[in-house]
């Protein structure tokens, strides 16, 4: 079989092709006019075209400034003058271009700077690293080198989906501008956002041409013509309804508008009207292509037009009758009738799907009963905010006597009930003092341990109603009693408060002091909230044990007492005072090993916390009983005596926090309900 021949061009001399055509070859391109040209392509293209020849090799060789042009194009800082020999540009926009894992066939592109390598999840630790010092540590220059690669690396990433995010946004521009300038009918965009075609079409990033939107525009014409048939059928739905409520209230035309045909699921055809209309106007539609103009729509013309009329005014026919038929029923509420109706029709219930007039009658009677209860009891109670929040009272009287707000009641007369009020605010009051005045003489002792109280709190409470009835009582005693039953004379400003600990005795407590007169009883009442207080004050202690129970052991401990059998009669004003003593014997101590060289030396950048180092100190056997509180503490001695121990511990501490660990130190699994369960305690 006969070789085929070469190509005459092939068979030509090279000179021969010089003198034919004027040039020279790429080859023999000037080195500066080479850079030229490849400084517009991509780092992966220069990369290619140098394996097409040694020619082109050589052009684009290690030395060439190309790849230092296309480092600092990529954001990658300058290698470090010591490591030039081992790391060139060319190599860093190989790693950065190219994709592979060094070590097995697994495509990746994730580069470890300090080998220089690209290697994929599971060869990350053959990668090794190229900055290690003849002493075996990282050379701190190559370390900074690689974190700022990193962050360059991540930087250029972001520009680069920003540059991408650009290009999509001049691309859906476009892609909307074409659209509204087509004739003879524009696309909305409204319409084009309807279409997944046009939302596919903007996703890609790149530019548009007119070849594209050719393309798009064929793919996208049968998305349009059902979108354009569906808007148009609402339109005319909508001219045909302004049409039939000719001659209706003005406020009855916001039944229907384009958002409540959207809401309402017009092409639901929930009712035969809607599915006529739709029958009789869709396929008139269904003959146009999707870019011709549709005939004007004259619903005056339109056949079924009496129908229509009928269907549409159905609300407000239903609703005058449910007006008369209620002001018939309610004749010394007319005012409120009137206004209520004119307040709230049309709403949603009176579109056509409205099932019968006895359900609209019924839902207007709901809404109705809730508006004149409301506004009889903003009349009652005018600074409760509704009821939702504020003193007792309001809505438990509300409670009671539901029937005498009710706008069913035909008998109402607002002064008689506002004096009925106010003998209900007053008993309450009454009760709330003789409370107040009950458990202060019963509890004195422990309440008293709630701690100091603030002047402008004692203001406050002589703002109270009840101060009435305990002006002769100290204010401090009042105040304290207050704050610990606040919860029960008074709502949450926030609802979901209402959940906390002990709100079933709250309920309990509030029930009992606001029955009526003829179901209260005082001395069951006094006992229910007497056990609330007295469980507060069991909260705040065991809070104060689940807090820090090594702590708290050592304050029993200190004071002679213990936990097993002493710690529910301890005051938490004396804990609380002997706890304060120990935290600044710990700040003084704290302040002064920073003062001390050895600390600032090679830990000042560390912060020392007094909380860490209370429990740290009264747990260590050590130091528990150098540490505890005294009439005469030495912060400098106890540092000369324990130089030691505070050094070791505040470089373990700061060990911890610079490698980011997990202390299961200072995470016992001990629930805090017996703190002589907790290991290293020297009270034990």
């Amino acid at each position: 079989m006969a070789r085929p021949k070469k190509s005459k061009l092939l068979e030509q001399n090279p000179d021969t092709i010089v003198e034919r055509h004027g040039f020279t070859g790429l080859c023999a391109m000037p080195t500066e006019l080479f850079d030229e040209i490849c400084g517009h392509l991509r780092p992966v293209d220069v990369l290619n075209l140098g394996c097409a020849n040694k020619r082109l090799a050589v052009l684009t060789g290690t030395p060439s400034r190309l790849w230092t042009v296309f480092r600092v194009a990529m954001g990658y800082p300058a290698v470090p003058p010591s490591y030039v020999d081992q790391i060139t540009d060319k190599k860093i926009v190989v790693l950065a271009s190219r994709m592979g894992c060094f070590f097995c066939t697994t495509k990746g592109k994730k580069i470890v700077w300090s080998a220089m390598k690209r290697v994929c999840a599971k060869c990350t630790n053959k990668a090794g690293t190229i900055g290690v010092t003849e002493l075996g540590t990282i050379d701190p220059v190559f370390a900074r080198w690689c974190i700022d690669m990193e962050s360059a690396k991540s930087t250029s990433t972001f520009n680069r989906k920003n540059q991408l995010a650009e290009i999509r946004a001049n691309r859906r521009a476009e892609i909307i501008k074409r659209f509204g300038d087509l004739t003879p009918i524009s696309i909305p965009l409204d319409w084009l956002e309807k279409c997944e075609t046009f939302r596919k079409a903007c996703e890609v990033p790149a530019p548009l041409t007119g070849r594209m939107f050719t393309n798009l525009l064929r793919t996208i014409q049968p998305e349009l013509r059902n979108i354009r048939i569906r808007e148009t059928i609402k339109d005319r739905y909508l001219a045909l309804y302004a049409f039939a409520m000719e001659g209706i209230p003005a406020a009855w035309h916001r039944v229907f508008s384009r958002a409540n045909l959207y809401s309402y699921g017009f092409y639901s055809e929930s009712t035969p009207f809607e599915a006529d209309f739709i029958d009789a106007i869709k396929p008139e539609l269904e003959q146009y292509m999707w870019n011709q103009v549709y005939p004007e729509f004259d619903p005056r013309t339109f056949r079924q037009v009496a129908e229509a009329k009928k269907a549409m005014t159905r609300p407000f026919t239903v609703y005058e009758g449910i007006k008369a038929e209620i002001l018939g029923e309610l004749p010394g509420l007319q005012e409120e009738v009137v206004s209520y109706i004119s307040a709230n029709t049309p709403t949603y219930r009176a579109l056509p799907s409205v099932v019968s007039a006895e359900r609209a009658k019924s839902d207007f009677l709901i809404g109705f009963e809730e508006q004149v209860t409301e506004d009889r009891l903003d009349q009652l109670f005018p600074s409760d905010g509704g009821m939702r929040m504020g003193r007792i009272g309001p809505r438990e009287w509300k409670d009671h006597n539901s029937e005498i707000i009710s706008y069913r009641n035909k008998d109402w007369n607002l002064a008689q009930v506002r004096a009925s009020v106010a003998e209900w605010n007053k008993t309450l009051t009454q009760r709330i003092a003789t409370t107040y005045r009950r458990i202060t003489e019963t509890c004195s002792a422990d309440i008293k341990s709630v701690g100091e109280v603030h002047a402008n709190t004692e203001n406050d409470i002589k703002e109270l109603p009840e101060w009435e009835f305990l002006a002769d009582m100290d204010v401090k005693e009042v105040a304290r009693v207050h704050g610990i039953l606040r919860s029960v004379f008074n709502y949450p400003f926030y609802m979901f408060s209402e959940q906390r600990h002990g709100q079933n005795k709250v309920s309990q407590c509030r029930q009992l002091i606001t029955e009526p007169d003829d179901k209260f009883d005082a001395e069951t009442t006094f006992e229910a909230i007497a056990e609330y207080v007295t469980s507060v004050m069991s909260n705040r202690r065991a809070l104060r044990v689940h807090a820090e129970p090594v702590i708290y052991v050592a304050f029993l401990k200190s004071i002679g007492l213990d936990y097993r059998k002493d710690h529910e009669t301890t005051s938490v004003a004396e804990y609380e005072e002997w706890e304060r003593k120990l935290s600044l014997q710990v700040e003084g101590v704290l302040q002064e090993v920073e003062s001390q060289e050895w600390y600032q030396n090679s830990h000042h950048f560390y912060n020392l916390e007094v909380d860490d180092f209370m429990v740290k100190m009264v747990s260590n056997a050590e130091t528990c009983n150098d540490i505890l509180p005294a009439d005469e503490f030495s912060a400098k001695e106890f540092v000369e005596n324990h130089s030691d121990w505070l050094e070791s511990e505040i470089s373990q501490r700061m060990d911890f926090f610079s490698h980011g660990g997990y202390d299961s130190e200072y995470d016992s699994d001990d629930d805090g309900l017996n703190p002589f369960m907790r290991n290293g305690c020297s009270l034990m």
